[in-house]
Order: C-alpha cells, then sequence, then structure tokens
C-alpha cells in the first residue's frame, strides 16, 4: 500500500530551522555550496508556506535585514551556480574546494541531483556544467565506477557511488538497465548502508523495472544494516532515513511503515533534550523529506 503522509501527521520536525541553517550556512567547499544551494532550489513560495520556512535571518553588510523573496532567492541561486561552475575541472568531475585539483568524484551525482531539481523547478542552471557531471556520471558508471582506497569501506563506497549516479542518470533517461539490474542481483549484498538500495530502487522505477525497483526499496527499509560511525559518505542515520523516505514518496514507492520509521526518528531527535550537531546534509535531508511529505501527489 503506498501513502503519502502531510507534515500535520509527523511530529514537527525542525523543516524551518534547517533550511535557516542551510541558507545561512557561511562556508564554501563543493558539498556545503551545494547543501546551501538545494535549500534554495526547493523553497518555493508554496514549499516556504507550506514549512513556514519564511525568516532565515539573512542580513547586509551594515546588518540591516534581507527578506527572503523570489528575487533574493535568484540572487542567491546565481552565486552557488557560479562558484559550483567554479569548482568544475574540464574531466566534468568536482573538486573539494578552488584551486584544488583532484577530483572528489562522489560529490559529483550530489550536484547534478541540486542541479536537476533545479531545472526542474523551472530555474535557469549552468547547462555546460551539468552537461559534463552527466557525461561524467555516465562514463563512470559503464566503466564500474570509482576506487576509494584511502577510505576503509572503499568497496561500499564504489557501489554507492555507482547507485546515485545511476539514480541521477535515470531521471534523464540515460541509466542503463543492464547496470543497474547487475547491481541490483549481484551487487546489493556488498551495501553496508541502506541509502544506496533507495537511490538504486527509485533509479530501476524510473527506468521502468518495477519489481526490482520495489524490492530494492523494500530492502532499503527491512534490511538490518550496522553503519559505522564514519564511513566517508556524509551520511548518518538521520540523513540516510529521511533521504530515503523522500525518494520513496518521490517516485510513489512509499509505504505506512516506511514513514513509521521518520516518525520515530523525530520523536528521538525532538524529545531527546540534547544540544545535537546536525550537518548540512541531515539539514537538508529534513528539509527533503519535508517538502515531499507536505506535497501531495508524486511528480
Amino acid at each position: 500500500v503506498q501513502a503519502r503522509l502531510t507534515v500535520g501527521t509527523l511530529p514537527p520536525l525542525p523543516f524551518a530551522a534547517s533550511a535557516a541553517a542551510l541558507v545561512g550556512y557561511p562556508y564554501g567547499c563543493i558539498e556545503q555550496t551545494t547543501s546551501k544551494a538545494w535549500p534554495l532550489v526547493l523553497l518555493d513560495a508554496q514549499t516556504r508556506a507550506r514549512l513556514g520556512a519564511d525568516d532565515f535571518g539573512l542580513t547586509d553588510p551594515q546588518g540591516q535585514p534581507i527578506a527572503f523573496d523570489d528575487a533574493q532567492r535568484a540572487t542567491m541561486l546565481d552565486a552557488a551556480f557560479a562558484r559550483i561552475a567554479s569548482l568544475q575541472p574540464g574531466n566534468g568531475h568536482f573538486a573539494m574546494w578552488p584551486g584544488s585539483g583532484e577530483p572528489v568524484t562522489y560529490m559529483t551525482p550530489y550536484v547534478a541531483d541540486m542541479l536537476l531539481d533545479a531545472k526542474d523547478a523551472g530555474l535557469v542552471v549552468p547547462e555546460s556544467v551539468l552537461t559534463r557531471a552527466l557525461d561524467r556520471l555516465s562514463e563512470d558508471l559503464l566503466a564500474g565506477g570509482n576506487t576509494h582506497y584511502q577510505y576503509d569501506h572503499y568497496e561500499h563506497l564504489r557501489l554507492a557511488e555507482m547507485a546515485y549516479s545511476g539514480y541521477v542518470l535515470a531521471r534523464v533517461n540515460r541509466a542503463p538497465l543492464g547496470t543497474l539490474r547487475a547491481l541490483y542481483d549481484n551487487q546489493r549484498g556488498s551495501f553496508i548502508a541502506p541509502l544506496p538500495l533507495a537511490h538504486l530502487g527509485a533509479a530501476l522505477a524510473l527506468m521502468g523495472d518495477g519489481e526490482r525497483a520495489r524490492k530494492s526499496m523494500d530492502e532499503a527499509f527491512s534490511r538490518e544494516f550496522e553503519r559505522p560511525e564514519y564511513l566517508g559518505d556524509y551520511g548518518s542515520e538521520l540523513r540516510d532515513l529521511t533521504t530515503m523516505v523522500a525518494l520513496a514518496q518521490r517516485h510513489g514507492l512509499g509505504t505506512a511503515p516506511q514513514a513509521a520509521r521518520l516518525v520515530d526518528v523525530a520523536r528521538e531527535l525532538l524529545g531527546s533534550g540534547d544540544t545535537r550537531w546536525t550537518s548540512t546534509q541531515e539539514h537538508l535531508a529534513i528539509l527533503r523529506v519535508g517538502r515531499e511529505l507536505s506535497a501531495g501527489a508524486p511528480r
């Protein structure tokens, strides 16, 4: 049974606070820039109203408050897109910081995913940047992915990057279905965290393999994972689960038990009484799932 919930049916996740934390984020590596740009993409006037996200505490150089309206949103997005373009060398991947020539390949699907959301929202994106990123993802996916030997769990990271790349390419109908099926049939047992299975399920759904899509998404939520404290993917249990629910909702693969897991996370997050540090990707995942749960029918 598919389920699409509304924000009102959930304990209150800090949607507005997460949006504000990202919009006002001060730093600018490729991950931070993308995580700061993504809420600007998502926060159109309707979404701001639905989530109560309308006051981000922005100020000008003289300390005077700046209203976050469509014009300010466009100005901030233009700056973010320009910085992202400056961080892309000729090979289509992205450098972590300006002047760093070494690409961080696992960030490329993340950046491209955001740019596709922006394009879908009718925003003007740097087309050449997006095209180079998609071409790079396609080449790497067909070549078997990228190695990450500097990390302990390098095989998981290789396959996770492939699954995310497959999802991003599926959004533009460019994912090779045979490769997606091979990842699901032969490699899914190597995942040590659930989010890649959700990316794979969403990719399979977009490319027309509904049976494997459902099985992959169901396994993402039902399989027992022991995620290492540090994996090297900017993730956490909170980031993974909220992103998974957002993906399942977006692509018509949502179920009531999945949503119930999110209720438990919300209760834990808000009821702990601790001043918990929340990462950029956790903030973004909270905002993304809030938008999906409040948006109505799947797109």
